[in-house]
C-alpha cells in the first residue's frame, strides 16, 4: 500500500511559515518525516530546513539531508517564480543522491511561486512511492491551492510561542545574527582573545577534575556583567566599548566548559532575556567556536523564554558557522523533535556537573 502523509502538499506548504519563523522566498524547503511503529502507511512531519536558491551548492543539500536523523522520507518544495532555473535540477540531484546513500525516500517534490492562502502549487517530481502507480492518492497530492496559512496548526503555534506571526522574510528572522564586527583594533582585539582564552579554560586539581572555584569565579563575573548592564541600562556600543565587559563576554563563549557555565542566565526565566541580548551580542562580534557557542547559549534562553522559533533561527546560524559544532547539533535535533523539556533538563544537567568536580571530558 501506498505511503501517504497525514498532511497533504496543501497543508504542508501552510505550515511552512510558521515551522521556519518566516515566508521563504526564491528558497529550496526540505520536510522530514518519519513513518510510526503502529501505522507505517502514516508518516509524521518532523524537522524542515530551507536554503536560499542563490546561496545552495552541491554541499549545503548533502547537509541537509544528512542533518535530518530518524527522519526516513523527504519531502522537497521549490518557492520560486524561475523554476526554469538549471541549477534546481542539480541541487535536487545532489538531495536526493545524498538521502538515497542515508537509506531515505523522496517523498516528491512541489513547486510554488510564493506560499500564500488560496496560491498555486503542483508537483514537479514524483515520489519513490509512487513507482507502483498512484491509485488511492488524492488529487490534491498533485496539484491544488494551499491551505489557510493563518489556521495552519504551525501558524497558531507560532503565535502562542512568540505573541506575532512569522516574519516576512527570511532576512528578517535572521538578520539580527549576522556579523557586524567590532570597534577594537586587530592588537587590541588580539589581546582580549588571548587573556579570555586563558580564563576560559578550567583550572584542574591533579587529578584532573575542575576546580568548582574556577567555574564559580566565571560565573559570578558573567552575572556581575549581566547586572552592571540591566542597572546602567547600557547600549550595546557601550558594552563592546568596555574591555573589561568584553573580556568577560570571550571567556564565557571560549570553550565548552566555560559555556557551561554561562548556562546558569540562560536557565533562568529572572535573567534568560538579558542572556539572549549579551549572547546575540556576543555572537555577532565573534567567529568559530566562540560565535556558536554564543548562539548556542542564546537559543537556550530563549527557549526559557518559550521563544523556540528564534532558538531554531540561532541553531541554524550556529550549524552554518560549524556542521560539527556538538552541542549545536545536540540542541537543534532536540529542538526538531520538539523537545523543549530535555533541552532544559539537559543543560540543567550539564551546569550541575560544571559545580561539581569532575574529570575533562570531550569539546562540544
Amino acid at each position: 500500500m501506498t505511503q501517504t502523509p497525514s498532511l497533504g502538499p496543501a497543508d504542508i506548504l501552510a505550515n511552512i511559515p510558521g515551522c521556519l519563523g518566516y515566508f521563504p522566498r526564491e528558497m529550496i524547503v526540505v520536510a522530514g518525516f518519519r513513518t510510526t511503529v503502529t501505522n507505517p502507511q502514516s508518516l509524521i512531519m518532523g524537522p524542515i530546513a530551507s536554503c536560499p536558491i542563490a546561496q545552495a551548492d552541491n554541499a549545503a543539500m548533502v547537509s541537509i539531508a544528512r542533518s535530518m536523523p530518524g527522519y526516513d522520507v523527504l519531502m522537497t518544495f521549490f518557492i520560486t517564480g524561475h523554476l526554469g532555473n538549471p541549477a534546481l535540477h542539480t541541487l535536487f540531484l545532489a538531495l536526493s543522491g545524498e538521502a538515497c546513500r542515508q537509506n531515505k525516500k523522496i517523498g516528491g517534490a512541489w513547486h510554488a511561486e510564493a506560499i500564500e492562502s488560496g496560491g498555486p502549487y503542483r508537483m514537479v517530481v514524483v515520489p519513490d512511492q509512487l513507482a507502483g502507480g498512484a491509485e488511492g492518492l488524492a488529487p490534491t497530492f498533485f496539484g491544488g491551492t494551499i491551505t489557510e496559512i493563518a489556521a495552519a496548526p504551525a501558524t497558531l503555534k507560532y503565535l502562542r510561542d512568540t505573541g506575532e506571526l512569522p516574519e516576512i522574510s527570511r532576512e528578517e528572522l535572521h538578520g539580527r545574527f549576522f556579523t557586524t564586527g567590532h570597534p577594537w583594533d586587530e592588537k587590541t582585539w588580539n589581546e582580549l582573545v588571548e587573556t579570555a582564552d586563558g580564563e576560559a579554560e578550567p583550572v584542574r586539581d591533579r587529578k584532573g577534575c575542575i576546580d568548582t572555584g574556577w567555574a564559580r569565579e566565571l560565573m559570578g563575573r558573567y552575572s556581575a556583567l549581566a547586572t552592571k548592564v540591566r542597572l546602567k541600562d547600557l547600549d550595546d556600543d557601550s558594552i563592546t566599548a568596555d574591555k573589561e565587559m568584553i573580556a568577560t563576554l570571550l571567556a564565557v563563549t571560549g570553550t565548552s566548559w566555560a559555556r557551561d557555565c554561562g548556562l546558569e542566565l540562560s536557565l533562568s526565566p529572572r535573567t534568560a532575556a538579558m542572556a539572549a541580548r549579551l549572547q546575540l551580542l556576543t555572537s555577532t562580534i565573534t567567529t568559530g567556536q566562540r560565535r556558536c557557542n554564543a548562539l548556542d547559549l542564546y537559543a537556550v534562553a530563549e527557549i526559557t523564554l518559550g521563544n523556540s522559533q528564534a532558538a531554531l533561527a540561532a541553531l541554524q546560524q550556529a550549524y552554518s558557522e560549524d556542521p560539527g559544532h556538538r552541542m549545536t547539533g545536540l540542541l537543534r535535533q532536540a529542538l526538531c523533535r520538539g523537545d523543549y523539556q530535555m533541552v532544559l533538563d539537559g543543560c540543567r544537567d550539564g551546569l550541575d556537573a560544571m559545580l561539581r568536580c569532575r574529570p575533562g571530558g570531550q569539546a562540544a
